[in-house]
């Protein structure tokens, strides 16, 4: 039988096994990265607290339809990647890194992130390593002291979990037009989970491609890293929150950058250079949320119903979930979930499966246009955070309320 990597390596091995045993392995695709030197200071430090090994293998891409001026800079940064390397080495701390050009189709993030965690998990395999973890991260982030420990403690103390979600939290701009955009579109990033798992999503995480990490053998046996060019992140902790298998790391943080940035189609560097322009940013209505609810809470009870019963749970529903459910086949995914399980709990699970955190994101977005349009998300978060999070707060305070939301994670 092939192996993973046989099967769906998308280039031969860029990097080498030098002997090096790492523990964990730090992916970071870059391109046109001006701070990289801080994220590597950053890893060393918190290397510095950690007794395992860690190898740091760093991807300089760029299509081969990229802009001469991005050309260029990834080429001077690599050519001083050699300096850095040497200064920051150690015996339990390790750098590699390779330059590519990568074809125009498939040019971007998800791909850069593919090849960079087949290496990683290919090393690990050479390295007789099962237990290694393969951890994503950014070329502008930053992370806590004791990031390295964090993870090897989340691993070694939850051994049926399979990838992590890690905390994580923007730095705020001294610049106040810059720190209002970066308060909103965190507010919106947790306030969209927070009212996910309030109304009962188990699949509810957040999916930022800087804040996580995965066992080498379970990043395997799911298929790997997909080759999108946005939103790879999101697709690919849905394989595992799906199963069960994803958890949140709160014990640690990672500090994302808030820079401006077009390389991808959404995110946080696009968010940030929208909110600049145009100061108020929108989110879901907290209404559309409660609706699934109303559905979600009532799912175990489907399992053992007939055809006609079904129908008439689907009917009673409010209009924003009655409309897509019916539009997404809704009873006939019933009855085929019921025909291939046979208690209760699976057929819960196997309900979850299909209507996940992907499916969740698409009816809300169908809600959002066809019945309740988004709202000003300082209001919006403002008002769950007071029902919800026992916030006591003022509104005109956003920073305690962005505090509050990130304490709440911490928690939770």
């Amino acid at each position: 039988m092939k192996s993973y990597l046989d099967k769906h390596r998308f280039i031969a091995p860029l990097f080498e096994y030098s002997g090096f045993c790492p523990d964990l392995i730090v992916c970071i695709p870059v391109l046109n990265e001006p701070h990289l030197a801080q994220t590597l200071s950053s890893l060393k430090q918190s290397a510095e607290h950690f007794a395992g090994h860690v190898l740091v293998l760093v991807l300089f891409n760029h299509s081969e339809q990229a802009e001469a001026a991005i050309k260029e800079a990834n080429q001077t940064q690599f050519a001083f990647f050699a300096q850095a390397q040497h200064e920051l080495e150690s015996s339990r701390f390790k750098l590699q890194a390779r330059l590519i050009v990568l074809p125009k189709k498939h040019a971007g993030v998800g791909l850069a992130r593919k090849i960079l965690m087949d290496d990683g998990t290919h090393l690990f395999t050479l390295s007789e390593n099962p237990d290694g973890i393969l951890v994503a991260m950014d070329g502008d982030s930053t992370v806590a002291p004791n990031y390295f420990q964090a993870l090897a403690n989340f691993f070694a103390q939850n051994p049926k979990k399979e990838a992590a979600s890690i905390h994580f939290e923007h730095p705020l701009p001294t610049d106040e037009a810059e720190q209002n955009a970066i308060i909103q579109y965190e507010l919106h990033l947790r306030y969209f989970v927070e009212a996910q798992r309030k109304a009962g999503l188990p699949t509810a995480f957040q999916t930022v491609g800087s804040s996580m990490a995965v066992r080498h053998l379970a990043y395997q046996k799911q298929g790997g890293m997909n080759k999108r060019k946005a939103g790879e992140d999101f697709y690919f902790l849905q394989k595992f929150a799906r199963k069960g298998t994803l958890g949140d790391l709160t014990k640690t943080t990672v500090y994302p950058s808030t820079r401006i940035s077009d390389r991808v189609p959404f995110g946080t560097g696009r968010a940030m250079g929208q909110l600049l322009d145009n100061p108020v940013l929108k989110t879901h209505q907290l209404v559309i949320f409660e609706e699934a609810k109303e559905m979600i809470d009532q799912i175990p009870l489907l399992w053992n119903l007939s055809e006609q019963e079904i129908i008439v749970f689907a009917q009673a529903l409010p209009k924003a979930i009655q409309a897509f459910l019916a539009e997404n086949n809704f009873v006939p995914r019933i009855l085929e979930i019921q025909k291939h399980t046979s208690d209760q709990a699976a057929f819960v699970k196997r309900f979850f499966a299909w209507f996940d955190g992907f499916l969740m994101m698409k009816y809300v977005h169908d809600a959002r246009d066809r019945y309740y349009p988004d709202g000003p998300v300082f209001d919006i978060a403002y008002s769950f955070a007071v029902r919800f999070l026992d916030f006591k707060g003022n509104k005109a305070h956003p920073i305690d309320l962005l505090k509050k939301y990130r304490a709440h994670h911490k928690l939770n």
